[in-house]
């Protein structure tokens, strides 16, 4: 980009940036769709959430790359933070095959109480730990164990190597183990 486009964008010229956001936004609607699947309602509002974020940081842009990778990036965070926000809104519980009746079940009104309680207690304590992981594991544990993607996929869209996905997936899992250990009973063995 020449110092006069620069210029102008960091302006608002708002034809410039249509043109510009224009010759990338293919490439972040296929972005936003791998992290959302396939609802074009969802893509769609979510594009425009990110042309919002790049208008409202282009003076963040200072020309030094593509602007396209630059967009890019923009548009990583967006759809994490939606992913995010997603995961705390969505407490999702066990699916159950076939109806549930609670009448089969023998436990009482408290024990059952008493179980969903400490499975929320879980979940957001899971949910708690990843959210505070660094912004590039979280990211990389999102990808991963969220949506699915294999360590050679995360390390194309995020433009690192294959080993070292890996050996952040394996400090991760690390982190992850520590954190949540007060949640995991491991049964005491008491000498006879």
């Amino acid at each position: 980009m020449q110092a006069s486009e620069l210029k102008l964008l960091h302006a608002g010229d708002e034809r410039l940036f249509g043109t510009l956001i224009a010759s990338v936004e293919p490439a972040l609607r296929r972005q936003i769709q791998a992290y959302l699947g396939p609802d074009r309602d969802a893509i769609n509002d979510l594009f425009q959430d990110v042309c919002i974020r790049i208008f409202d940081r282009r003076q963040g842009y200072r020309g030094e790359g593509p602007f396209g990778a630059w967009c890019y990036r923009v548009c990583a965070r967006v759809c994490l933070d939606q992913v995010r926000r997603a995961a705390h809104t969505q407490r999702r519980m066990p699916s159950v095959d076939g109806p549930c009746d609670a009448a089969a079940d023998s436990r009482s009104e408290p024990d059952r109480t008493r179980t969903a309680e400490a499975f929320q207690v879980r979940l957001d304590a899971v949910t708690d730990a990843v959210v505070a992981l660094a912004p590039r594991k979280r990211v990389i544990a999102i990808s991963h164990w969220y949506l699915g993607w294999t360590a050679a996929r995360i390390a194309h869209e995020l433009h690192l190597t294959a080993p070292t996905v890996w050996t952040t997936l394996s400090q991760i899992r690390a982190t992850l183990r520590r954190e949540l250990a007060p949640l995991v009973r491991v049964p005491s063995i008491a000498p006879r």
